[in-house]
């Protein structure tokens, strides 16, 4: 099922010159103009007001400086962190962002990037949204192949802070993940994280209250360990103010993404091999993103691991039911059973037109069995995930077992019943 939340595009406008002229320009005071100086300040307080702006301003000049680009640039260069980032939603210190490349959005904010081996950070700094609403989020889009698309694929991945009165004005994180159709939402994953506030007291471009969202996303998710990926960053605020980066970008397209280069390059897994007279030892660096194991059986039904009932059905399996520990537990348990026989099974299928198309219309109730999973699991995660893996386990094993033991056998002794009575009338 898609997610309604992150498939419309939404109707705004962005704010231009315009309605840009009653935004506080950092560094300034809305509504102040300069005024004659009518009084003085005595020697010793002067001094004593002068010293912390000093302090201030060389933290800042002592700080590394990150580069600046443009926003009609369709790439952006990271840079490579230097200043710790602490999520907290706002500039925890002076000179925390500073060493981030700068991109600056018409008059309503500013994004800045920076990356170290594993992670990139990213900063929406939001001047021009100046109070929290419900409805107000910011969103990094992330993809991974850099191959563009018109719609959503499996390898765009989508990070969103939502601020909403639901449980009060609060915000939440949100993940999604393309499915060639659009956006289906899913469990944050590790890796993915960011933070939001109105706290401006250490920002450098605005210090009155205004929307700044902070992101950490993982790097090692990006297809061959490349250096580049596709990017769009936005903000939103339901008054109708935009940011997009890139400035006519659409999150839903991803033909229209920037790209992002990163200053620090991903670790590429190596294999090392050592050869003695009377051993060899090989170690090898495990993949940073795990390998699914294959459902067989419908794999050699279908043809393909890629067929999308094959896919859905991993997908529950890993994804949904594995995603707790003891879920994780019961899918390496099923799996140690299930890879035991599967193989001659599948073997056996795959070397038979016919037997094939008999397991596609043999599996049609499991492909259905497995839906009915999702939905419990989706259900239930809400009040606990471990709850929800060991409830989905369980509804998919007692629904396959009704479908592909009982009911078969009940059927069978149906069947022989008949056999035996009309004999008998013989």
């Amino acid at each position: 099922m898609e997610s309604p939340l992150y498939s419309p595009r939404y109707n705004s406008k962005k704010l231009g010159t315009k309605v840009a002229s009653h935004i506080p320009q950092p560094g300034f005071h809305a509504n102040s103009t300069p005024q004659p100086q009518t009084f003085s300040i005595p020697v010793t307080q002067s001094r004593a007001m002068k010293r912390p702006v000093l302090i201030a301003l060389c933290l800042i000049l002592l700080s590394p400086l990150g580069a600046v680009a443009s926003e009609d640039q369709r790439s952006v260069n990271s840079t490579a962190l230097t200043n710790t980032v602490s999520l907290d939603g706002k500039w925890t210190t002076p000179e925390e962002w500073m060493d981030g490349t700068e991109v600056k959005i018409d008059e309503v904010g500013y994004i800045r990037i920076k990356d170290t081996t594993t992670e990139l950070y990213i900063l929406v700094d939001f001047i021009a949204d100046t109070q929290t609403d419900d409805g107000d989020y910011a969103s990094v889009v992330l993809d991974t192949r850099n191959d563009g698309g018109s719609t959503p694929k499996s390898d765009d991945h989508q990070i969103r802070i939502t601020w909403s009165t639901t449980y009060g004005l609060v915000y939440s994180i949100e993940y999604a993940y393309g499915t060639d159709q659009g956006w289906r939402s899913y469990k944050v994953p590790k890796g993915f994280e960011g933070a939001s506030s109105i706290d401006a007291s250490n920002d450098f471009y605005l210090s009155t209250p205004h929307l700044i969202y902070e992101f950490k996303l993982t790097k090692t998710i990006v297809a061959d360990y490349a250096n580049v990926a596709g990017i769009f960053i936005g903000a939103f605020d339901p008054r109708g103010i935009t940011l997009w980066w890139p400035p006519s970008a659409d999150q839903n397209d991803p033909n229209t993404y920037g790209d992002v280069v990163f200053a620090v390059p991903i670790p590429v897994p190596t294999t090392t091999t050592t050869t003695s007279s009377t051993s060899m030892i090989t170690t090898t660096t495990p993949s940073l993103t795990p390998t699914p194991t294959p459902c067989m059986i419908a794999t050699a039904a279908y043809g393909s691991s890629l067929a999308q009932e094959v896919v859905y059905m991993r997908y529950v399996r890993d994804d949904l039911i594995g995603s707790s520990r003891v879920g994780r537990e019961l899918v390496e348990a099923w799996n140690a059973f299930y890879y035991f026989w599967s193989p001659t099974v599948a073997n056996l299928i795959a070397g038979n037109d016919w037997v094939r198309s008999l397991f596609r219309i043999l599996l049609i109730p499991l492909v259905g069995v497995t839906h009915l999973t999702a939905g419990t699991f989706t259900i239930l995660t809400a009040i606990n995930m471990d709850l929800a893996s060991i409830t989905a386990f369980t509804v998919a094993a007692v629904l396959s077992i009704e479908v592909y033991a009982v009911l078969p056998m009940a059927a069978l002794a149906t069947v022989l019943k008949k056999v035996h009575r009309s004999r008998r009338r013989r």
